[in-house]
């Protein structure tokens, strides 16, 4: 553990792994006769699957996915259809019907009833919806209960939550004041979730059963659109006379490259990463840091992959010391899980990086927690070294082999 129990709140999919294994063994059956009669039967979800198997590929709606799962995804990125996946567990089990989704979201406006019938009890569902602990990954403000978040939207109680799969983005939300509920999904892994969809309805529906003005939709995000690109701009200085030119124009972020002007693209995560719209640039996102001990000053260094830029303005060590052992560490592993399937580790500026973006903590026991959150429980390790290389990179308990 990283924390005291109630200290932050991180989402993590092995929680949720451990509750599915709790549930099977106080429940004496599998999580898939549990799911189906606790909730779906009750809830007449009768077109639900309460697991993903292989044998359903042919019923569920065509998908897409990156085509390259070993690098930075851009929104305009090459897709292609997903195939058959088995998901057992209980991180993300389900595969629905629109109108299945609709009954659910119905129960949730109803405080755990349906149909007259009690789904949980009371006092269960308002354990359920409580705000246990701030959740502000879900929004300013937000808090997380037990399985949902919480938070409030134009004074009005809010639950709301969103879900990943390999080539699936959802959103649910519902306004509990106002007795209504928004479910959004698309078929493709393209940006994060359909949160502003599923919030616009929310609003849209709540202003028709008021009768009041109707709400302006969401405006459009460009995928090239910088937030204070002049921030970035300028020279950065790396090893052996490199130089990384960076320009902005308005809210547009360039990179200079053999003579050209290489537009950025704001990563999703982490904060000041840009992917980088170059084939000479695609195995890694570029990565700025600011200065100050809260890391919100000006920018003053650059990185990408092991490559390590500073700016005039940079005032910290040029030298960097990383123990001998690190080198075994350093390359790309992989395996086929949808999920895991690819971790790429560099040394840069004195400390190992996955990926590039997220810098790795030594603890004991040879781990390496995951910084891009203080206290984040995600760890890695590395097993079997054949002539001074790791074969086995292990992903808070996935496996994957060196390419």
């Amino acid at each position: 553990a990283t924390a005291n129990p109630g200290a932050f709140f991180h989402y993590c999919n092995m929680g949720w792994e451990a509750l599915g294994s709790l549930l099977e063994m106080i429940d004496g059956r599998p999580l898939a006769e549990a799911l189906r009669e606790r909730i779906l039967v009750p809830l007449g979800m009768t077109s639900t699957e309460p697991t993903i198997t292989l044998d359903m590929f042919e019923r569920l709606a065509t998908s897409y996915q990156p085509a390259y799962s070993d690098r930075p995804f851009p929104r305009q990125g090459l897709l292609t259809q997903s195939g058959p996946i088995a998901v057992p567990g209980a991180s993300g089990c389900i595969a629905a019907t629109t109108r299945d989704m609709g009954a659910y979201l119905a129960m949730l406006i109803n405080r755990g009833t349906a149909s007259g019938r009690r789904i949980v009890s009371q006092a269960a569902f308002d354990r359920f919806m409580h705000p246990h602990i701030a959740a502000e990954e879900f929004g300013p403000g937000a808090s997380y209960g037990y399985g949902i978040a919480v938070d409030r939207m134009d004074g009005h109680a809010r639950l709301m939550h969103t879900g990943g799969m390999v080539s699936f983005a959802s959103a649910l939300q519902v306004d509990l004041d106002a007795g209504v509920g928004a479910f959004a999904s698309i078929n493709a892994m393209q940006g994060f979730r359909p949160t502003p969809v599923a919030e616009y309805a929310l609003r849209l529906m709540r202003a028709c059963r008021e009768e009041s003005a109707l709400p302006e939709p969401p405006p459009p995000a460009p995928a090239l659109k910088v937030a204070a690109a002049a921030d970035y701009a300028g020279s950065y200085a790396g090893a052996a006379g490199r130089v990384l030119q960076v320009i902005a124009a308005g809210e547009r972020l360039y990179l200079m490259h053999r003579d050209k002007r290489v537009p950025l693209e704001p990563a999703i995560d982490p904060t000041d990463a840009f992917t980088v719209l170059d084939p000479d640039y695609a195995l890694y996102a570029l990565l700025f840091t600011r200065s100050g001990a809260d890391g919100k000053g000006p920018v003053v260094e650059a990185g990408w992959g092991a490559d390590w830029y500073a700016a005039a303005a940079y005032q910290g060590p040029r030298t960097f010391h990383a123990p001998d052992d690190w080198s075994h560490f350093i390359g790309h592993y992989r395996n086929e899980d949808p999920w895991f399937g690819s971790v790429r580790v560099v040394s840069r500026r004195g400390r190992l990086w996955m990926n590039g973006v997220i810098p790795l903590e030594p603890a004991a026991g040879g781990r390496y927690y995951l910084r891009d959150e203080p206290a984040s429980p995600e760890w890695l390790s590395f097993s079997d070294i054949v002539n001074g290389h790791a074969m086995q990179l292990h992903f808070s308990g996935n496996v994957l082999q060196r390419v």
